[in-house]
């Protein structure tokens, strides 16, 4: 038969001789071992990225269109998805490069991710408030409803990827950010240049405490952080969002509670434009023709009322 091996004889011995798909196959696997032995070598000497190769392998992300990945498996993180952190740098800079407005692009993601490992999320939580070590929500588990959570919380807090840009705080032969630019807190100073009052970006200032000196040429720690960001130096700590009052974070942006309303009521959106996308799609049978639908019989029209005629004889 075509295609599988045959025993040759020759001098008291059978020798197999391998098909050419047999020797492809071969091929094949010894290919894919020495590639696993590169990879596995990469990432010892890069070990940070091992979970965003893993991310990527999980999700297909190297498959090429014309393989037989189903279309659920694509749209959907793994049910193992606990984590923000879990979400993959690739779908990371997807969603940056969407919402980061004209001159944020793949190549400036890639640059500001080679800063710093974390360079990227940090990124994303300045924009979106929402931590790595945030728990991420069942219903974002859908890619679609995760995209659109983190949407509309870049939303509330003002587009703040475009202020970036529009700032000039993300230098775009390096991909360095300047969050002193351009950053969750700024110092404001008197007019002999010493720290008065913090302001965070809704404008809302906060004195300097006087058992307090803060120099202006101190970088504020975090400061891609509304949470996080602070002073801490030696002895001095200070985290802006717990310590000061008027800088309590608002409930309905932060935190994995507000994380999952948000994602929640995404959900349920899509649903129900799934549902009625589906009542107003035509219906197909078995054969795959269109089923057309039944015509409503026409109202009869009403019965006309009876007049009797009423003959007078006269006399």
């Amino acid at each position: 038969m075509t295609g599988q091996s045959k025993p040759q004889r020759g001098r008291g011995m059978t020798v197999r001789v391998k098909s050419q798909q047999d020797l492809s196959r071969d091929w094949q696997q010894l290919r894919a071992n020495r590639c696993i032995q590169k990879i596995v070598k990469a990432l010892q000497a890069k070990p940070d990225q091992a979970q965003d190769v893993l991310d990527a392998i999980e999700n297909d992300f190297f498959s090429r269109a014309d393989l037989t990945v189903k279309v659920e498996d694509r749209d959907f993180w793994p049910s193992s998805y606990h984590v923000f952190s879990q979400i993959g740098k690739y779908w990371l800079v997807a969603w940056l490069v969407q919402h980061g407005g004209k001159g944020f692009t793949e190549e400036l993601a890639w640059k500001i991710d080679g800063q710093a490992p974390d360079a990227l999320r940090c990124l994303v939580e300045f924009a979106t408030g929402v931590k790595a070590s945030a728990k991420l929500p069942r219903a974002c588990l859908d890619k679609s409803v995760l995209a659109a959570t983190l949407a509309a919380l870049h939303v509330t807090l003002g587009k703040r990827l475009l202020a970036l840009m529009a700032a000039g705080a993300i230098d775009k032969a390096t991909g360095q950010i300047n969050y002193v630019k351009c950053g969750a807190y700024v110092y404001v100073l008197d007019g002999s240049g010493k720290v008065t009052h913090l302001q965070n970006r809704a404008g809302v200032q906060v004195p300097v405490p006087d058992d307090a000196t803060i120099r202006p040429e101190w970088p504020i720690d975090n400061n891609f952080s509304d949470q996080d960001a602070g002073i801490f130096r030696g002895m001095f700590a200070c985290t802006f969002s717990t310590q000061f009052d008027p800088f309590k974070l608002s409930a309905e942006v932060f935190g994995n509670e507000a994380f999952k309303k948000l994602a929640d009521q995404h959900k349920a959106t899509k649903e129900q434009q799934e549902l009625e996308h589906e009542a107003a799609s035509p219906k197909v049978d078995a054969k795959g023709a269109v089923q057309k639908k039944p015509k409503k019989a026409a109202p009869k029209p009403p019965a006309k009322a009876s007049v009797r005629k009423i003959t007078v004889k006269r006399r």
